[in-house]
């Protein structure tokens, strides 16, 4: 590992504190929402000059507030754009009472805890949802509600059991006054076809479950 490199994911002990922008707030609420996000993909979604947000990405992991996670060093990820995570110190500004700031923090905890595998998937669902995520705003369309990873799963166990079935997201679009849902499925070529065939039957069953509408 060369010098550079090295640097890339360690801090320098900053001491001067850091003033947070409204900005700063917004490229948190991703890190929140998104969990990975790499630079190219958080460029892509604020507008600004590239120099100075990526200077700005700096900043905020060096005051703690977003992570660059060092597993990414040995994911062999498809770019070699850094990848960011929320960093503990997020919960500081993002949290208005004691129970946001533990979930936040519990987010943080969930998305600390992955392997290589996972964040090389994440990225791909990431990169999904910014590039729906922008086509939609040029035609005046949004998400209005996503879930994936632990909060899906919570919600899927609705009737006390575990789910036969955790997709990588389900996410609800509003486009002209109509309301569709999905369901999200990334694979990254290590799905069998049977195992596919299960899942699209699951989603049959699901079709007219009103639960996570």
């Amino acid at each position: 590992m060369t010098k550079s490199t090295f640097k890339k994911f360690s801090r320098g002990g900053v001491a001067d504190p850091l003033r947070i922008q409204p900005r700063d707030i917004a490229l948190l609420r991703d890190m929140w929402e998104f969990r990975f996000l790499n630079t190219e993909q958080i460029l892509a979604l604020h507008d600004g000059s590239r120099r100075n947000l990526k200077a700005r990405l700096n900043l905020l992991f060096q005051h703690g507030y977003l992570d660059r996670p060092v597993v990414q060093k040995t994911a062999r990820l498809a770019t070699s754009h850094i990848v960011y995570s929320l960093g503990r110190k997020s919960a500081e500004v993002l949290a208005s009472n004691a129970e946001e700031r533990e979930g936040i923090l519990r987010r943080v905890r969930e998305v600390e805890k992955s392997l290589v595998p996972i964040i090389g998937h994440s990225l791909m669902i990431s990169q999904f949802r910014v590039c729906l995520t922008l086509a939609l705003r040029k035609k005046g369309s949004r998400i209005t509600r996503w879930l994936q990873g632990q909060d899906l799963k919570e919600v899927l166990s609705y009737r006390g059991a575990n789910p036969p079935l955790v997709p990588d997201a389900y996410f609800k679009i509003e486009d002209e006054g109509d309301t569709i849902n999905f369901f999200l499925e990334a694979d990254r070529a290590t799905m069998t076809t049977e195992r596919f065939v299960r899942k699209l039957k699951i989603y049959w069953s699901w079709r007219e479950d009103k639960t996570l509408q």
